[in-house]
């Protein structure tokens, strides 16, 4: 084998090993946007749960009846 030979293969040896990097790295920034992709759903789902419990409770005839105590005691 001559120079160039060697160097070529060695050239050819390095591109696949960067593929196989690049292509290792791509499957992990993949992973990580799904994983990101359910916790946002997941805190949209808790989100909104909570914010239907909380209108519940702000229109609730106890709560109600428990702000126009506090708005009378306050006079």
């Amino acid at each position: 084998m001559d120079d160039q030979e060697i160097i070529i293969r060695t050239l050819e040896k390095e591109k696949e090993l960067l593929q196989k990097q690049l292509r290792k790295k791509i499957e992990e920034i993949d992973e990580y946007t799904n994983n990101s992709k359910m916790l946002i759903d997941k805190l949209k789902t808790e989100n909104k749960e909570l914010r239907e419990k909380l209108d519940s409770i702000l229109y609730s005839r106890s709560y109600k009846f428990s702000q126009k105590i506090v708005k009378l005691l306050k006079k």
